[in-house]
């Protein structure tokens, strides 16, 4: 019986969630109607639609590592995906000083 390993991005992207899926959908402002990420008008209610894919939305609110665009924590020193050292800049606490 063969064995096959499949990535937790690869069932993503099957079931459409995931990066790759986001990259490819915008959402209309008005009528928060999802559209192709290559339209310019939003099929429902006609409005110019935003030229930031939902990914581009996601990733303005999180931490995302500056070699592979992954997602990370931000207690992270490394990237899960790419293992990239991620740099943090050092907050000293007033108390220490």
């Amino acid at each position: 019986m063969a064995k096959y390993q499949v990535s937790r991005a690869q069932l993503l992207n099957k079931y459409g969630f995931g990066p790759e899926a986001m990259k490819k959908i915008k959402v209309c402002r008005v009528c928060k109607k999802p559209c192709d990420a290559d339209e310019y008008y939003c099929e429902n209610c006609g409005v110019v639609l935003p030229r930031e894919t939902l990914f581009d939305l996601y990733r303005s609110q999180h931490l995302c590592c500056p070699e592979c665009d992954t997602i990370v924590s931000k207690y992270a020193h490394f990237c899960p995906k790419c293992g990239r050292q991620l740099w943090r800049e050092v907050v000293i606490p007033p108390s220490l000083y």
